[in-house]
């Protein structure tokens, strides 16, 4: 799996080299000296848990705003993770 992963930083980094130059931090360096790479994943089947229309009319307002409430719980899962780092003394990217 760490080289599955490593693959895919390589070939992405390659990518923004190839089209992004200037871009800071393209070339990844600092993965050389990386001791875990954390990968968050949410589930997309506990939408059905958020708020859902209780009338007619309101399926697509209800699933536009649950897939940003499902976004948003990822973003603030990764900040959490970014932030308990950081209290620890270590970096993340």
């Amino acid at each position: 799996m760490r080289d599955k992963v490593t693959e895919v930083f390589l070939r992405l980094a390659q990518r923004l080299v190839d089209h992004a130059k200037g871009f800071p931090a393209v070339k990844k360096t600092y993965l050389a000296n990386t001791a875990a790479i954390i990968i968050v994943l949410g589930d997309p089947r506990w939408k059905v848990c958020f708020p859902q229309p209780t009338t007619e009319g309101w399926e697509a307002e209800y699933r536009d705003n649950n897939e940003v409430i499902y976004l948003n719980s990822i973003g603030a899962a990764i900040q959490n993770i970014q932030l308990g780092v950081a209290a620890e003394g270590l970096t993340s990217a």
